[in-house]
C-alpha cells in the first residue's frame, strides 16, 4: 500500500533494452506525463479493473495493488494498465 510510509523503500528501475529502443507502435513514450491514464480511447484501455489508479508526481501510474519492487516499464512497454 503506497499510503504507509517506508522511508527504506528503494525500488530498482528496469526497462527493457528492447523498450528503451522504442520503434514498435505499441511502446509507451519514455516520458509518462505525455499519457493520460485512467481512459479508454480506440487504440489502448488506459482504466483498470481495479477502478481508478493514483499516478504520482513523477508522472507514472501507481500499481493499484501496492509496492512492487521495481518501477519503469520493464518488458512490457506500457505505463500502467
Amino acid at each position: 500500500n503506497f499510503l504507509v510510509p517506508w522511508a527504506d523503500y528503494r525500488p530498482i528501475e528496469y526497462e527493457a533494452p528492447h523498450i528503451a529502443r522504442g520503434g514498435a507502435a505499441w511502446i509507451d513514450p519514455a516520458d509518462p506525463n505525455e499519457i493520460e491514464f485512467n481512459r479508454s480511447f480506440p487504440d489502448v484501455d488506459r482504466t483498470s479493473h481495479t477502478g481508478a489508479y493514483v499516478v504520482g508526481i513523477d508522472g507514472r501510474p501507481k500499481n493499484p495493488m501496492g509496492r512492487t519492487g521495481m518501477v519503469g516499464r520493464g518488458l512490457l512497454g506500457r505505463w500502467g494498465p
